[in-house]
């Protein structure tokens, strides 16, 4: 089963710990030194838009879910089964397009175990 985050969630979650030690921030700043308090805000206010533009607004891909649609090549013929090299690794393939030549490139399309499920590019 595949598990990811919310991304809008994890950011929601992250942004709502700065917002609490900011506004500590403030209130002490407002006890002590209340001329600083724009300031602050301002600073505040460009750190999270700097965080807006450089979060990681996609989830990264892991396991086998990253392996589809990547390439590689046929080692053998497959016709319609045979093995492919992907990333260094040899792997039992089955060719969902019929036979393929050695040397081919090809697209993965699935995983099933320790097979891959191919198609010419």
């Amino acid at each position: 089963m595949r598990t990811r985050l919310n991304v809008k969630r994890q950011f929601i979650l992250s942004c709502v710990e700065e917002v609490i030690i900011a506004t500590f921030l403030i209130a002490v700043l407002l006890a002590y030194r209340p001329y600083w308090v724009p300031l602050v805000i301002v600073g505040l206010a460009l750190f999270f838009v700097v965080k807006i533009a450089l979060f990681p607004w996609h989830q990264p891909v892991t396991g086998v879910e990253s392996m589809i649609g990547a390439e590689a090549e046929a080692l053998e013929d497959l016709d319609p089964e045979g093995m492919v090299k992907f990333e260094g690794v040899l792997w039992a393939a089955k060719s969902h397009e019929g036979k393929i030549q050695s040397g081919k490139v090809v697209r993965i399309v699935g995983v099933s175990g320790h097979r891959l499920h191919v198609v010419r590019t």
